[in-house]
């Protein structure tokens, strides 16, 4: 019997009470560790984690059990793959007492390597009638990022979630759209989100003013008024040209002689 085959073994009463109401294929890979069948264990560890009612303690026990029976198998790098995933969906995760010193060293080493979270930015695209959101997940060294969640509301109503990583949404002009992000591990467990975040769809610009003519008799008055000025200046100005002769006849020449000798 190899050495951690021994250990997992001796677990086996901490294996059977370590997750009460866990998925089916969890407790049933958790039986076949016990019996030391841990290939038969890992496949329906494998057929548990496509289940989509997965729950983030499910997956909890999943990935426990997983590098336990990885680590029995004397297969450490996938055993310290899977607690780098642990790790990083519970950093503070508590085994039960009388877990296996050899996996709680293993666990520790993992997280001495973990790397930093995933980090989520939100793209933003005006439309023509409201605004386009697009989610890109940035530093996910490890893969562990299986879903993006939007959430999304416009003027005020209610929240809406969408698993996707893109969206589409209409905003009349001058109302306001809300958004956040989450990115979710196995089982739903949040690995990185976004503080909430806004855009208001702008008014439209106001259309020039247009001067109203024939609304108004005012304006035929000013128009005549001035008219009036103009004709009395101009005969002003013939007037006094033709009462000056000596600025409308030139002078006659005149002819001097100088004394002859």
């Amino acid at each position: 019997m190899s050495r951690g085959c021994a250990w997992v073994l001796a677990s086996g009463l901490l294996l059977s009470a370590a997750v009460a109401r866990a998925h089916p294929a969890i407790d049933q890979a958790r039986v076949r560790l016990e019996a030391a069948e841990f290939e038969r264990a890992l496949a329906l560890l494998d057929k548990a984690e496509q289940s989509p009612k997965l729950s983030r303690e499910d997956a909890l026990s999943l990935l426990e059990l997983r590098a336990l029976g990885l680590l029995a198998l004397n297969d450490e790098r996938k055993a310290q793959r899977t607690l780098l995933e642990l790790c990083a969906l519970d950093p503070q995760h508590a085994f039960a007492p009388g877990t296996s010193p050899d996996l709680l060293a293993a666990f520790e080493k993992a997280r001495a390597r973990l790397p930093p979270p995933p980090r989520l930015v939100i793209e933003r695209n005006a439309q023509p009638d409201g605004i386009a959101l697009s989610v890109h997940v940035l530093g996910d060294e490890l893969g562990l990022v299986r879903t993006v969640e939007l959430f999304t509301r416009v003027g005020g109503g209610p929240w809406q979630r969408t698993r996707s990583e893109r969206v589409q949404l209409s905003a009349a002009p001058g109302q306001r759209v809300e958004y956040r992000a989450s990115a979710l591990g196995l089982g739903s467990s949040q690995l990185a989100t976004t503080p909430e975040q806004s855009w208001s769809r702008p008014q439209p610009a106001p259309a020039p003013e247009r001067v109203r003519t024939g609304s108004s008799p005012w304006l035929y008055v000013g128009l005549a008024a001035g008219a009036v000025l103009l004709a009395g200046a101009t005969a002003a100005v013939v007037v006094a040209t033709s009462s000056d002769p000596d600025r409308t006849q030139p002078s006659p020449p005149r002819v001097v002689l100088d004394d002859m000798p």
